[in-house]
This record gives C-alpha cells, structure tokens and sequence, in this order.
C-alpha cells in the first residue's frame, strides 16, 4: 500500500501552488546543471541542505542534479546509516551547516566542517556546526571503509543567496561515487599507468615552482580579501588539472608555521594547492591567522600524495619492522579517530616505534595503545619547496 505523506511546510520553506513549485525546481535544477561535467560518474550518496528554496536551494539542485543518469535505476531511497544495497539504492543526508551566525564566523566554521567532510574525517564533524551530524558522520565512515571518493560541488550560505548577512545558515552539497566495479579493467589501467611517485617527481621537477608560487599567491589573496585564489583549471598547465592531493606547510625561521591539506584527490592539483595554503595561513586551528606583518617571514612548501592504499599489519611490532623511514606517510584510524604523518615527520620522529605512538596520540589514542579495529593507509609524497 502507497503511504502519502502531507507537505507540511508548503508555502514556507517553498512554493504552495504546484505549478509554482515546479517552475521553481526546473529553474534551480536548470542552473545546477550548467556546473554539472557531462560526464560525472552518477554518486552513490549526497549531502545536501534542507532550509528553505530561497536561501538553500541553488546549493542543494548542485546535489540533485547529480542523480539525473539515475532515472529509473534507483528504486529506494535511504535517509539514515542503515542500508548500502546495490546500484537501486541512493544514500541521501540531509544537513545544513553552521547556524545563525555572522557572515564571517559562520564563513570560518562551515570551512572546517568542509575540510571534515571532504578528507572523510567523521570525528571532526561538530554537532553546533551541521544539524545532521549524526548521519553525516555514519555516511563518512561507510564511505572511508568503502572506498568511496567524495566531490564538493558547493559551499555557501543564505548570506550569499537571499538572506541578510548578521545571521546566516551554512549550506553545503556533496557528491560521493563509489569505486570502479571492473576490478579487471582497472588493474589493467594501473598497470599501464606510470608510477605515481615518478610521476609525481617529474611533475613536481617542470611546474613545482609554479605550484610554490599558486600558493603564495592564494595566501596573498586571503591577506587582502579573506578568500583563496580563485583558480580557473583551464587557465594552468596541463598536469595541473588533474586531480591531486596536496599538504602545503607553512614555517618561520624553521618553526611549523601551519599545515592543512588533503590526503585524497578530489580536486585539480591547482585547485587543492589554492585552497590548502589558504587554509594553512589562516584556518590551522594550532595558530592564530598569519597576519600581513610576519608574511614575509613565512616560508612555504608543499608535498603532493601518492593515493593512500591499505597497509595490514599483524600487530604494532608487525608495522614498525615494516615502516620505511624517510618514505613512508601513514593514516591511523579507530572507530572514527585518524591522525596522519606525512613523510617529512621522519625528519623529527626517525624511530619507527615512536613516531607510530606519536601518530597515534595525534589521533586522540593513548600511545601504547592496540586493537585489531586500528586502520593503516600508507602514501609516499614528494614535496618542493620555495
């Protein structure tokens, strides 16, 4: 038997008149998909808001439009952390962000909920900055023991659509794909791809300075306007464009200074290296805002990631013996804890047994701690330094 729920805020948080609404939605939609690629893998899940059309909606038809190849696929739709089913089944959280503060603040706070949701950090996520927290976080665990990647497709709040900007809402949409079912096809491709760290290194050797100077140039930008770079990917080199993962570290006189970054591509290399100096200067919760005064004084670098794979280990003794000092990068986790090293860590940690405690007291974990629910991801990184 079909069970019809009766609107229960029509004429509020949309349109009462049907003809209306749906004017209303074809012209929200028609706008989200000129932002849409042709040819954007159809998500396994969205994160999208929920407040009213006039103030959410432009960033929510950014999530929806996104189900478009779907049509007649999906025949069940669930709302909460309990069922993942196959291709029939879409995963859909909905969420606003920071609530009622000003422009600025609630700018600030909706920044770091981003940098949670897009690195698959559940345990970062604040219940005073994303109303659905609770399912938003499930869904970044599924997708991080999944292997789901996950794609901003816009963050903004009602300050920047139709509300005024001493309280404002945070909005944010999310997309998030599944990996490659042909696992035959893709090994095939792996192997005829180049080695990432080569690749990488080779990169880094033609446009490494360029990178340094994007960098820079976005820290610039955010001491003159509060904002990064903005970073057209049509307008950088080629190898620039593609999607990459970056950590940009930021030091005075030796001194880490700031360091943020993503341990996952999800975006064009220009794109993650723009936004991460930004987010280093001014958004590392260890530091205060690098201030116009001491910029000078700041040295900047940045290490570009190899993607992390699956490092199973019998037991802490198993993984020290394993470690590559000087090579390898690790992600620790446990039921929502993670702390990550990067490479250079070795260059304060050389032991391996220490710097496996220090990780995992990064991670919120007591340092002598093990279980057998702990995760490990290792990556290599190549860094420039300018």
């Amino acid at each position: 038997m079909t069970h019809l729920r009766p609107a229960a805020v029509a004429g509020a948080f949309y349109p009462g008149d049907a003809g209306q609404l749906s004017r209303t939605l074809d012209d929200l939609l028609a706008e989200a998909r000129r932002h849409t690629p042709p040819k954007a893998p159809p998500p396994k899940a969205i994160i999208a808001p929920h407040a009213g059309y006039v103030y959410s909606g432009p960033v929510a038809a950014r999530a929806y439009a996104r189900l478009a190849p779907l049509a007649g696929r999906v025949t069940r739709v669930v709302l909460l952390d309990h069922l993942w089913g196959g291709p029939e089944t879409l995963i859909v959280v909905s969420t606003d962000l920071s609530h009622y503060l000003d422009y600025d603040t609630g700018r600030r706070f909706d920044a770091d909920t981003r940098t949670a949701i897009e690195t698959l950090d559940a345990a970062a996520l604040s219940y005073d900055r994303a109303c659905g927290r609770t399912p938003m976080g499930g869904l970044l665990l599924a997708a991080r023991a999944r292997g789901l990647s996950i794609e901003t497709l816009d963050v903004r709040s009602s300050g920047d659509t139709a509300g005024p900007r001493d309280r404002v809402v945070g909005y944010g949409a999310w997309a998030l794909v599944e990996p490659q079912a042909d696992g035959s096809a893709a090994a095939t491709a792996a192997e005829a791809a180049p080695d990432p760290e080569t690749a990488i290194e080779a990169m880094l050797a033609r446009h490494g300075a360029d990178l340094i100077a994007l960098a820079r140039h976005s820290i610039e930008n955010g001491l003159a306007h509060g904002e990064p770079l903005a970073v057209d990917p049509a307008t950088v080199a080629e190898p620039l464009r593609h999607n990459g993962a970056c950590f940009v570290t930021l030091t005075v006189d030796g001194a880490l200074r700031g360091c943020i970054g993503s341990p996952q591509a999800w975006r064009p290399l220009a794109q993650d290296v723009a936004e991460n100096a930004w987010r280093s200067a001014f958004h590392d919760p260890r530091f205060p805002p690098v201030s116009a005064r001491e910029w000078p004084a700041v040295a900047v670098a940045l290490s570009v990631l190899t993607p992390p794979q699956p490092f199973p280990v019998r037991d802490e003794d198993d993984l020290v013996a394993r470690l590559r000092p000087d090579v390898d990068g690790l992600i620790l986790g446990e039921h929502g804890a993670r702390g990550l090293f990067l490479p250079a860590v070795w260059e304060t940690l050389p032991d391996p047994r220490e710097f496996v405690r220090a990780l995992k007291r990064k991670a919120g974990l007591p340092p002598g701690h093990w279980s057998d629910a702990i995760t490990l991801e290792r990556f290599a990184a190549k860094s420039v330094k300018g």
